[in-house]
């Protein structure tokens, strides 16, 4: 029994493949689509490339590391600044010599608590003369790397757009064949 039923779940399973499956998506779709309509298909390209191009990503991570290195700058001034604190507290002896026939004892001891704080501020003259230099340097670094992407990202789409215009050719050639 257990034969048969098995022979007939195969015979089912070969006869009937995939009839709870949609219906692929016939392929001249999204030829006539790629083919036909440049305006919907090069900007598509043109967004997938950028997503994947790894020049574009290591220009982004120069960027990331020239804003921190700005921010950096901005804050170098602060490196001149030390703040300390201190505290003590214990006992101190003081011993009295006097005459020794009235006080044969005569010593002293008393706590104390005592605090101290104390700000310094040491400004070297050329980290103070250059300060705004160094911040402007930084910016304008950012800049460069901004106008590195914008350059990277166009010339990456008038590659797309040249190898779309080829493949275009290519295929009106071979289908006027």
């Amino acid at each position: 029994m257990k034969h048969l039923v098995l022979l007939l779940l195969g015979l089912l399973g070969h006869a009937l493949p995939g009839r709870g499956q949609a219906a692929a998506p016939l392929p001249e779709a999204w030829q006539a689509i790629f083919f036909e309509a440049p305006a919907v298909a090069l900007p598509l390209l043109a967004a997938a490339a950028v997503q994947h191009s790894a020049a574009l990503e290591a220009v982004k991570t120069d960027k990331d590391i020239t804003h921190e290195d700005l921010q950096m700058a901005r804050k170098a001034i602060l490196s001149s600044i030390l703040l300390s604190n201190n505290f003590g507290y214990g006992n101190i002896a003081s011993v009295t010599v006097a005459d020794q026939r009235l006080l044969p004892n005569a010593g002293t001891t008393s706590s104390q608590t005592h605090y101290s704080t104390a700000i310094n501020l040491n400004l070297p003259l050329d980290r103070l003369l250059n300060r705004r230099n160094q911040i402007n340097r930084q910016q304008l670094q950012y800049q460069k790397l901004e106008h590195l992407r914008q350059a990277q990202e166009d010339r990456l789409r008038q590659s797309i757009i040249d190898l779309y215009q080829t493949v275009l050719l290519n295929y009106n050639t071979l289908s006027m064949s």
